[in-house]
């Protein structure tokens, strides 16, 4: 069982591993980036220095591995939109309503599976009572 549960843990960082360099190669093959004139054309410097405080200034791969290294640690950056908090702060400030609605899921799930299932079995049991095989 031991030996089991570790092939499981290793499966489980193996995928998301994978999942988390799709993720990231997809993000950087789209063009464009968060600050190519959206709202304007930025100066090369002001440009360049925006690019730096993100960490996007290197190459993708050194881009990867500062993010798996912060994300390991719990620090997931700063986001675009709103440069003055940061991401685990808006992760803090709506994972209870995400837990909430996640909880109503489970439950009404389970009701559901419960009530659909005894349901079914009723009418297999009843179908098969009115009509046996000989």
């Amino acid at each position: 069982m031991f030996r089991y549960l570790i092939g499981r843990i290793f499966s489980l960082l193996f995928v998301l591993f994978v999942v988390s360099v799709v993720v990231f190669t997809i993000m950087k093959s789209v063009p464009g980036g968060p600050f190519d004139e959206e709202k304007g054309r930025l100066p090369a410097a002001a440009k360049a220095n925006i690019m730096e405080k993100y960490g996007l200034e290197g190459p993708a791969w050194q881009q990867y591995l500062n993010y798996m290294g912060s994300a390991l640690q719990g620090d997931f950056g700063i986001p675009y939109q709103q440069p003055t908090t940061t991401v685990a702060a808006l992760i803090g400030e709506s994972w209870a309503v995400t837990a909430q609605v996640g909880l109503l899921t489970i439950i009404l799930s389970f009701g559901l599976g419960i009530a659909l299932g005894t349901l079914a079995f009723a009418a297999a049991t009843y179908s098969c009572s009115r009509n046996p095989k000989t």
